[in-house]
Order: structure tokens, then C-alpha cells, then sequence
């Protein structure tokens, strides 16, 4: 069913001054008819959209799409001045998308195999979990927010931004090293459920909790440099006791950087 149908309005080409909420449960199939301008939310989720043709092409506030069926952004407005939340569709890619998003950017529960579209920073939280991301070339370079790609094929932490203002998760995927991740984290790091053999590439600077647990290839040395090094300061959490830890207290990083081999 058409927009106009449901309404029995046509709003094409019109400036609509609050938001708009067109969430009716899966009825709607097509924009046709959405204004031209939307001065607060546009809400167009749980319905049965596979394009966001003739939508709205100004958005002041946020643009909410989720839960339709979606296999292209075309369509979507190139500027989002609130959140941007295509999570629960089948989209591949997140090409023809918005270019500026000034809050959460929410494309988790996807098919997407590429962030090609994703705009160049995100001003909220950046999610792009539950997909089939086996690289995050593309991505976005700085997130103000979180960072979440957890439950994705990822080998490579590739493309990631060097900054994140708050948390990165990366849990349950297929990484076995963390070089190209994030250089400073402000919030938490964490690489659970991984298949981790080192710790090199992790970050310089992790301002909250170091969370590696369930990587069952990671050998306590690394974890032990990693804790001496200085880098975290909340808590890290290892499949290794915290008695095993307060044995090397005392001794420094370069001690136990030149016995590494001796060290179980």
C-alpha cells in the first residue's frame, strides 16, 4: 500500500513543521506521496519498504526505517540531523545512504557484507553488529560514541577508526591479532569470544575495562605485557586467575619482556 493510500493525502512536495509517523504494522510498501521536508522524526518502521524512493529528502530530526524489509538506502535523506536506524532489514551494503549523521548510526541485524556509504564520522554510536562483515574498510573514522561490530566473519580489524570516544566491541568473530584496531579507546575494549594468539595492535590507551576473555589460543605472556604495560586503566579480564597476575607485581614490563619464553 501506498503512503498517500493510507493517509488519503498526498503530501508530496510539502513541508511538514512536526514528525512524521507512518508505523502502521506492515502496510505500507511505498513512500510515494512522503513530503518533501520533515521539521522533526520521519518514522517509517515495521512495515514492508524495500526502498526508500520518494521519501523525504530533508530530515531535521531522526530517520527511523527499521524493521522493513530493505535491500537499498536509495532514497534516504544525505543529511540526518538525529539518528539514523536501518537495523532489522536486508541491505548489503550501506551505499546512496546518509552522508552526515549527527547522532547513533544503527545498521545492525543486517546481510551487509561491506560499509561502503557509511558517512565519514558519526556523531553517536556507530553499530554495525549481527552482519556478515568480514572487514571494516570503509567505515567510519571517527565515532563519538560506541563502536560495536561484534557477531560478524571479521579476521582483520582493518578499517577501524584510530579514536572512539567511547566503548569498541568486537566480540565473537574470527580475530586472531588486533593490529589496525583502535589506537586510543576512551570507554571499554572489548575482544571476547575471538581466536586471539596476541595481543599486539592492541590499544595504547584503553580508558575503561580490557575485556579478553574466551580466547582460548591467547597465552598468558601476552596478556601479562599487555597488563604491565600500563595501557588500561579499569580492570582486564582474562581466562587467567588475578593470582597469577599479583605473582609478577613487582617485576617490571622489560623483565619480563626478555624472559617471555620462560614465562607460562
Amino acid at each position: 500500500m501506498k503512503l498517500k493510500e493510507v493517509f488519503d493525502k498526498d503530501y508530496k512536495g510539502q513541508i511538514y513543521n512536526n514528525s512524521f509517523l507512518i508505523s502502521f504494522k506492515n502496510i505500507v510498501t511505498s513512500l510515494e506521496g512522503a513530503p518533501k521536508e520533515i521539521r522533526g522524526d520521519f518514522i517509517c518502521s515495521d512495515n514492508l519498504l524495500a526502498s526508500l524512493k520518494y521519501g523525504p529528502e530533508i530530515v531535521k530530526g531522526s530517520f527511523l526505517c527499521y524493521n522493513n524489509i530493505l535491500i537499498t538506502l536509495e532514497g534516504a535523506p544525505k543529511v540526518v540531523n538525529g539518528i539514523f536506524s536501518c537495523y532489522d532489514n536486508k541491505l548489503t551494503t550501506l551505499k546512496y545512504g546518509p552522508e552526515t549523521v549527527k547522532s547513533n548510526y544503527l545498521c545492525n541485524n543486517n546481510n551487509l557484507t561491506s560499509l561502503e556509504g557509511a558517512p565519514k564520522e558519526i556523531r553517536g554510536d556507530f553499530i554495525c553488529s549481527d552482519n556478515l562483515l568480514a572487514s571494516l574498510k570503509y567505515g567510519p573514522q571517527k565515532v563519538k560514541g560506541n563502536y560495536d561490530c561484534s557477531f560478524n566473519k571479521l579476521t582483520s580489524l582493518e578499517g577501524a577508526p584510530k579514536e572512539v570516544d567511547d566503548g569498541f566491541v568486537c566480540n565473537n568473530n574470527k580475530l586472531t591479532a588486533l593490529k589496525y584496531g583502535p589506537e586510543t579507546v576512551r570507554g571499554n575494549f572489548l575482544c571476547r569470544n575471538n581466536n586471539l594468539t596476541s595481543l599486539k595492535g592492541a590499544p595504547k590507551e584503553v580508558g575503561g575495562v580490557f575485556d579478553c576473555t574466551h580466547n582460548p589460543y591467547l597465552l598468558f605472556i601476552e596478556v601479562l605485557l599487555y597488563y604491565k604495560s600500563g595501557a588500561v586503566k579499569g580492570d582486564i579480564r582474562s581466562d587467567f586467575p588475578d593470582e597469577k597476575f599479583e605473582r609478577y607485581k613487582k617485576v617490571t614490563y622489560e623483565i619480563i619482556l626478555a624472559n617471555r619464553k620462560i614465562i607460562a
